[in-house]
């Protein structure tokens, strides 16, 4: 893409190396990379507007899974720890705890997708095939030779297990992405909670909501 069509104007992908480097001279910093800012963030900063936007999403539950195998593999030691010593179930009410109160946590890695999408952007769905994206562009923007084949480029690490999550979890995935799976017709999980599970559910949202605020008291100074 980046050959045929040149560089992203908000793409920085040393942004997060940089992070700690640049707070620690004072120099003032976005809140999350370019190219992990909202919509709202940036629309004020691209002039002229674009004719034309889309954007590709994937499943609320999918993308979580492939974030929580993402951490095991980050160069932040503290997120690393979080995803080795935390069961999906236990690491995905950190995350979500953390980014209610604060979207950019993690880069804006766990933040709803459609905050990042203009409301008349050209959606495409991850599980149907980054084909069709290439498909789209090739019909709007011909280039010569074209574009055969879009890779995934930074596919998740395989985990042992599948990562799965109880029901009470589950709901907090389904209340926290409702704006994806409203805007983007994704089928919301759900699982019956019994009594057992729900007891279970609050003493681990109590030891979660303790390390989400270890997270965000370690987010301000770039060690996580």
């Amino acid at each position: 893409m980046t050959s045929r069509y040149g560089r992203p104007e908000f793409l920085d992908r040393f942004w997060g190396v940089n992070r700690r480097e640049n707070m620690r001279r004072g120099m003032a910093m976005t809140p999350a990379s370019p190219q992990h800012m909202t919509w709202d963030d940036i629309s004020g900063q691209i002039d002229p507007a674009p004719d034309l936007s889309f954007g590709v999403v994937r499943d609320p539950l999918a993308r979580l899974r492939s974030e929580y195998a993402h951490q095991h593999r980050s160069p932040y030691l503290f997120r690393r720890l979080l995803a080795w010593g935390s069961s999906f179930s236990l690491w995905t009410r950190v995350a979500l705890l953390a980014a209610r109160e604060n979207p950019y946590i993690f880069d804006s890695h766990i933040r709803p997708q459609a905050d990042f999408l203009p409301s008349d952007a050209r959606v495409f769905r991850f599980e149907d095939g980054l084909d069709k994206v290439v498909t789209w562009i090739d019909q709007i923007a011909p280039v010569e030779g074209g574009l055969d084949h879009m890779p995934h480029s930074l596919p998740s690490r395989k985990l042992r297990r599948k990562p799965d999550l109880g029901p009470e979890e589950l709901a907090l995935v389904a209340d926290f992405y409702a704006k994806d799976y409203a805007s983007f017709g994704y089928e919301i999980p759900v699982l019956p909670v019994d009594v057992t599970s729900r007891h279970k559910a609050g003493l681990d949202q109590k030891y979660a909501q303790w390390l989400a605020q270890r997270v965000l008291s370690l987010y301000p100074s770039a060690r996580i």
